[in-house]
């Protein structure tokens, strides 16, 4: 499936990890996926987590993405 048969996202990457316990953990690389209801991220965006560039390995549309640093 490509980006333009997706629906809109309905949030922003930055959005998908706020929690400071799950920020550090993410970093820490010690959270590696996380369960949303809608569209936050494509594969290859990247999110920036304490001044630390995170890639977004999977698509994140209501299903677990995987997150890689």
């Amino acid at each position: 499936m490509t980006n333009k048969e997706l629906p809109a996202k309905t949030c922003t990457i930055d959005q998908l990890v706020t929690m400071a316990e799950d920020v550090n953990k993410v970093i820490e690389g010690k959270k590696t996926a996380t369960r949303r209801n809608g569209r936050y991220a494509d594969v290859g965006e990247i999110m920036i987590l304490k001044e630390k560039k995170i890639r977004c390995r999977a698509s994140v549309l209501s299903i677990s993405g995987r997150i890689n640093k």
